[in-house]
Protein backbone atom coordinates (compact mmCIF):
# COMPACT_ATOMS: atom_id res chain seq x y z
CA UNK A 1 0.00 0.00 0.00
CA UNK A 2 1.51 3.66 -1.21
CA UNK A 3 2.35 6.12 1.73
CA UNK A 4 1.20 10.01 1.46
CA UNK A 5 3.90 11.82 1.50
CA UNK A 6 2.31 15.52 0.92
CA UNK A 7 -1.20 17.18 0.54
CA UNK A 8 -1.45 19.71 -2.01
CA UNK A 9 -5.14 20.44 -2.00
CA UNK A 10 -8.80 20.16 -0.84
CA UNK A 11 -11.91 20.33 -2.30
CA UNK A 12 -15.87 19.03 -1.34
CA UNK A 13 -17.47 17.81 -3.67
CA UNK A 14 -21.46 16.86 -3.71
CA UNK A 15 -20.76 17.16 0.50
CA UNK A 16 -17.40 14.84 0.48
CA UNK A 17 -14.19 16.40 1.18
CA UNK A 18 -11.40 14.89 -0.42
CA UNK A 19 -7.41 15.72 -0.35
CA UNK A 20 -4.84 15.95 -3.30
CA UNK A 21 -1.75 13.70 -2.07
CA UNK A 22 1.39 13.17 -3.38
CA UNK A 23 2.33 9.31 -2.97
CA UNK A 24 6.27 8.75 -1.48
CA UNK A 25 8.01 7.28 -4.14
CA UNK A 26 5.38 8.04 -7.01
CA UNK A 27 5.83 11.10 -9.63
CA UNK A 28 3.56 14.49 -9.03
CA UNK A 29 1.66 12.88 -12.79
CA UNK A 30 0.49 10.51 -10.12
CA UNK A 31 -1.15 12.31 -7.78
CA UNK A 32 -4.45 11.41 -6.74
CA UNK A 33 -7.86 13.60 -4.95
CA UNK A 34 -8.21 10.55 -2.04
CA UNK A 35 -11.73 10.87 0.21
CA UNK A 36 -10.87 12.61 3.51
CA UNK A 37 -11.89 9.10 5.27
CA UNK A 38 -9.41 7.00 3.39
CA UNK A 39 -6.81 8.76 4.73
CA UNK A 40 -7.97 9.59 8.40
CA UNK A 41 -4.42 7.39 10.08
CA UNK A 42 -2.51 11.05 8.68
CA UNK A 43 -3.70 13.01 11.30
CA UNK A 44 0.07 15.15 11.45
CA UNK A 45 -0.59 15.68 7.75
CA UNK A 46 -3.88 17.00 7.47
CA UNK A 47 -3.26 19.31 10.40
CA UNK A 48 0.06 20.35 9.11
CA UNK A 49 -2.39 21.70 5.63
CA UNK A 50 -5.19 22.97 7.12
CA UNK A 51 -2.43 24.85 9.57
CA UNK A 52 -1.53 26.13 5.93
CA UNK A 53 -4.27 26.46 4.37
CA UNK A 54 -6.13 27.91 7.24
CA UNK A 55 -9.71 27.64 5.17
CA UNK A 56 -12.22 25.31 4.43
CA UNK A 57 -12.11 26.38 1.18
CA UNK A 58 -10.71 24.59 -1.89
CA UNK A 59 -7.24 25.50 -1.80
CA UNK A 60 -3.90 23.87 -3.58
CA UNK A 61 -0.81 24.40 -1.80
CA UNK A 62 2.60 25.02 -3.88
CA UNK A 63 5.87 23.96 -3.40
CA UNK A 64 9.37 24.20 -5.14
CA UNK A 65 9.99 22.06 -7.62
CA UNK A 66 13.37 19.92 -7.42
CA UNK A 67 15.24 17.45 -9.41
CA UNK A 68 15.67 15.76 -6.47
CA UNK A 69 11.76 14.49 -5.73
CA UNK A 70 11.60 13.76 -9.53
CA UNK A 71 9.71 16.36 -10.44
CA UNK A 72 9.14 15.87 -14.16
CA UNK A 73 10.22 19.50 -16.12
CA UNK A 74 7.60 20.77 -18.48
CA UNK A 75 9.51 23.40 -20.36
CA UNK A 76 12.29 26.22 -19.62
CA UNK A 77 11.01 28.88 -20.07
CA UNK A 78 13.66 31.41 -20.13
CA UNK A 79 17.34 32.07 -19.65
CA UNK A 80 18.58 34.94 -17.47
CA UNK A 81 22.17 36.00 -16.59
CA UNK A 82 22.61 35.93 -12.66
CA UNK A 83 24.85 39.21 -11.41
CA UNK A 84 24.81 37.79 -7.70
CA UNK A 85 26.43 34.57 -8.73
CA UNK A 86 27.64 35.90 -12.08
CA UNK A 87 26.16 32.57 -13.80
CA UNK A 88 23.54 32.57 -16.16
CA UNK A 89 20.26 30.61 -15.27
CA UNK A 90 17.33 28.73 -16.79
CA UNK A 91 13.79 28.85 -15.48
CA UNK A 92 12.08 25.81 -15.31
CA UNK A 93 8.17 25.41 -15.47
CA UNK A 94 7.08 22.15 -14.24
CA UNK A 95 4.95 19.82 -14.97
CA UNK A 96 2.39 19.79 -11.96
CA UNK A 97 0.56 22.87 -11.33
CA UNK A 98 1.36 22.46 -8.02
CA UNK A 99 4.68 23.57 -8.40
CA UNK A 100 6.35 26.81 -8.64
CA UNK A 101 8.62 28.09 -11.20
CA UNK A 102 12.36 27.39 -10.75
CA UNK A 103 15.82 29.17 -11.30
CA UNK A 104 18.69 26.56 -11.70
CA UNK A 105 22.29 26.96 -13.09
CA UNK A 106 22.45 25.98 -16.86
CA UNK A 107 25.40 23.27 -16.54
CA UNK A 108 22.17 21.60 -13.97
CA UNK A 109 19.77 21.88 -16.80
CA UNK A 110 21.92 20.18 -19.54
CA UNK A 111 22.61 17.29 -17.28
CA UNK A 112 19.00 17.46 -15.92
CA UNK A 113 16.70 17.85 -19.19
CA UNK A 114 18.89 18.08 -22.27
CA UNK A 115 15.54 17.52 -24.27
CA UNK A 116 14.07 20.69 -23.23
CA UNK A 117 17.68 22.89 -23.04
CA UNK A 118 17.65 22.23 -26.90
CA UNK A 119 14.02 23.28 -27.45
CA UNK A 120 14.60 27.09 -25.19
CA UNK A 121 17.86 27.39 -27.85
CA UNK A 122 15.92 26.40 -30.94
CA UNK A 123 13.45 29.10 -29.72
CA UNK A 124 16.27 31.61 -29.16
CA UNK A 125 17.90 30.96 -32.62
CA UNK A 126 17.38 33.45 -35.19
CA UNK A 127 18.26 32.87 -39.04
CA UNK A 128 18.69 34.97 -41.87
CA UNK A 129 19.03 34.86 -45.26
CA UNK A 130 20.79 37.10 -47.91
CA UNK A 131 21.05 36.38 -51.45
Amino acid sequence: MSQVEEIYGKKISLGKIFYYVKWRGRPESENTWVPAENISNLEDLLDAFEKATNDDRTTLHKRKGSFSRNDEVKKVTQIIWNESSNESMGEIEWKSPHLYNSLYPLSILHEKCPREMCEIYYSLLKFTYTP
